[in-house]
């Protein structure tokens, strides 16, 4: 237990407690032989990625979950992973991203080439769009497309609260502002 904890930074005592609660599957106990595999290390990943991204309990952890298939949660967990001492205990082997997926911020299509795996872009706070590693270019274009468009909206167009000058004064600024635009 104290291996699969420090492969996570966490402490064995958080382990222990997602374990009590049943968010992850006991390994088969042998006293002090008891051994964790790789698929406790998945499910540790997995927990870890919806506590962080979408601060849910560990009853509504442990009910996403369950609710996945093996080769989805795996897909799940490993999603962007980095190299490092997790890819490696998992065995997997990082490939290089394509260039057009490299400008959208996603990663790799890993060693799990079979499962199709999904990149996660956040638009803004609650607004994500999801994209497949295996999309084709036009799709990937559309992505970049869409992900401009949201930053561009997000940008404040005018600021009215902010200024003391009246309706007038202030549609001449705005005027002034879209022929400086134009050109």
């Amino acid at each position: 237990m104290r291996q699969l904890a420090d492969l996570m930074r966490m402490k064995p005592r958080t382990v222990r407690f997602y374990l009590q609660q049943g968010a992850m599957p006991r390994p088969p106990f042998r006293g002090s032989a008891t051994r964790y595999e790789p698929v406790h290390l998945l499910w540790l990943l997995a927990i870890w990625r919806l506590r962080a991204s979408e601060r849910l309990s560990i009853a509504a952890v442990r009910k996403r979950l369950e609710a996945l298939a093996p080769p989805e949660l795996e897909a799940f967990a490993v999603q962007g992973m980095p190299a490092g001492p997790l890819a490696d205990a998992l065995g997997i082997v990082q490939e290089q991203a394509p260039a057009a997926e490299a400008q959208l911020g996603l990663g790799g299509s890993g060693s799990l080439s079979q499962v199709p795996r999904w990149g996660r872009i956040e638009l803004a706070l609650g607004l994500e769009l999801h994209v497949r590693d295996d999309a084709s270019p036009g799709v990937l274009d559309l992505a970049s497309r869409v992900r401009e468009f949201v930053r561009r909206a997000k940008r404040p167009r005018f600021r009215a609260a902010q200024r003391s000058t009246s309706g007038a004064q202030y549609r001449r600024e705005e005027m002034s502002e879209a022929e400086a635009r134009k050109s």
